[in-house]
């Protein structure tokens, strides 16, 4: 899985897949999410606003390191859609960028 290349712990994931399956979870990221272009998923400033804001709702204390790896991770996707053309990236099984707009960060 490529998230772990990038130094983001197994156990951060699951907690968060397994958060995300609350239904009232799911819609707040879902609106904190609505309106963010792949553009802005390439601005280092706002994809940081965006992961410190998911924390939030997810109850998720990150340290600065974990913040910047999933600042990292979520700009490196750009390069990847490039190499293998999708409509969309995945972070596990789930679309991250899809028709332009951040879907899913985990589920």
């Amino acid at each position: 899985m490529s998230w772990q290349k990038f130094g983001i712990r197994p156990d951060l994931v699951e907690r968060v897949k397994v958060k995300m399956k609350n239904p009232a979870t799911k819609d707040r990221i879902k609106a904190l999410l609505d309106g963010v272009t792949k553009f802005d998923l390439q601005d280092r400033s706002k994809v940081k606003r965006l992961v410190k804001s998911s924390a939030k709702v997810l109850g998720e204390p990150l340290t600065d390191l974990q913040e910047e790896q999933l600042v990292n991770f979520v700009i490196a996707q750009k390069n990847r859609s490039e190499e293998h053309a999708p409509s969309h990236q995945a972070v596990g099984d789930v679309p991250l960028v899809r028709d332009g707009k951040m879907r899913a960060i985990v589920c």
